[in-house]
């Protein structure tokens, strides 16, 4: 009976582990009441501050979900919103749809003339978006990177942008900064010299190291080495 009742120790891991945040069925979630308020607010404009409310309240309490309960097994790096807008656009030029639909029924041919030019506007607005938007989220950075070392200029001089400074705080180092001086062993300090032709600062003091804590010690004299 403890064979079958006790879990196992991986088995207690998967158990208590923290869910997985489920993208599909939250974003199809705010986009469906999303897409409902848009069609339904003509008929029933109450609708717009009830939705409106609601994603409020449900904003706060998914933020909550997501820094305490749920985990992000994978992160979109933002491609997430270019989905999610279009969706949006679609819903609100379904929205026009029924309410050229309900003008035909109920009111008249000039409602219907009057509402001719919004899906236009929508399809305008998408692509704007697709123009100014798009490739920013697939590429990183576009602009160019200063390579002070190439340049021969140095970090501290020159005028600075916010960019620069962004990219050097955040940025790869191996980009922005300056390489590092190779530690070698004393014996192989002449070596270095001929396979390396990188910085090497002063290959005498820094750029070395002796074999001091390896040699017998003077016990009078603490840190020195035994005459």
């Amino acid at each position: 009976m403890k064979t079958f009742m006790a879990p196992t120790p991986r088995q207690s891991i998967e158990w208590t582990a923290p869910p997985p945040f489920d993208y599909a069925s939250y974003y199809n979630y705010y986009l469906f009441y999303a897409t409902v308020a848009f069609c339904f607010a003509t008929l029933q404009p109450i609708i717009l501050p009830v939705a409106a409310l609601y994603f409020a309240l449900d904003c706060y309490f998914k933020r909550y979900l997501l820094l305490y309960v749920f985990v992000t097994k994978n992160e979109s790096g933002g491609l997430f919103w270019r989905i999610v807008v279009n969706r949006m656009l679609f819903g609100a030029f379904l929205s026009n749809i029924v309410i050229a639909l309900v003008a035909t029924s109920k009111g008249t041919w000039t409602m219907l003339y009057c509402l001719a030019p919004l899906p236009f506007i929508i399809l305008g607005f998408k692509w704007f978006c697709s123009r100014t938007y798009d490739e920013d989220m697939i590429y990183y950075n576009k602009g160019v990177l200063n390579d002070a070392e190439a340049l021969g200029t140095s970090m501290g001089k020159g005028p600075k942008r916010a960019g620069d400074r962004l990219n050097s705080r955040f940025g790869h180092p191996a980009l922005f900064k300056p390489l590092i001086t190779p530690m070698v062993h004393a014996r192989a300090a002449e070596t270095l010299k001929s396979i390396y032709r990188g910085r090497l600062g002063n290959l005498d003091t820094a750029a070395e190291y002796s074999d001091i804590a390896m040699q017998s010690m003077s016990t009078s004299a603490p840190g020195k080495p035994m005459d």
